[in-house]
């Protein structure tokens, strides 16, 4: 996109809602369907000045970050089919006399865990499930 923020005597193609001046027809064609302009002309409607489109993507990689999804993930052991919600309590799990008796009763070494992480979403309750190798 090829956009220059000048004074308003500059010839060319100009956004009057982001205060944007343009050098081709292409340019501001592409320039309205993009997030920048939409933000801007919602601005513009409910009476706000037009932001900078290094302000806008600023406050955009913001709120991106702000709002990724939260997860919880989940540990499950194989070979007692239990489930922890926590690091710690399945090493804690894991390290007990109980367990490493089961282990040497199998003969075999201790599975690794199968490790769950669900999404959340905004009222805590599972969205979705995806499970992820230890």
């Amino acid at each position: 996109m090829a956009a220059v923020e000048q004074p308003r005597a500059e010839t060319g193609f100009y956004c009057s809602t982001s205060g944007t001046y343009f050098l081709d027809k292409e340019s501001l064609a592409e320039h309205y369907k993009s997030d920048f302009h939409r933000y801007n002309l919602k601005r513009k409607v409910a009476g706000l000045p037009p932001v900078t489109k290094e302000w806008f993507e600023a406050r955009k990689a913001q709120l991106t970050s702000a709002t990724a999804a939260p997860h919880q993930k989940i540990w499950y052991d194989p070979l007692t089919k239990k489930k922890f919600h926590s690091q710690n309590t399945y090493q804690a799990h894991v390290s007990s006399k109980k367990y490493q008796d089961l282990v040497r009763q199998n003969g075999q070494h201790a599975p690794a865990p199968i490790i769950m992480v669900k999404q959340l979403d905004s009222n805590n309750s599972v969205a979705a499930n995806s499970k992820s190798p230890p």
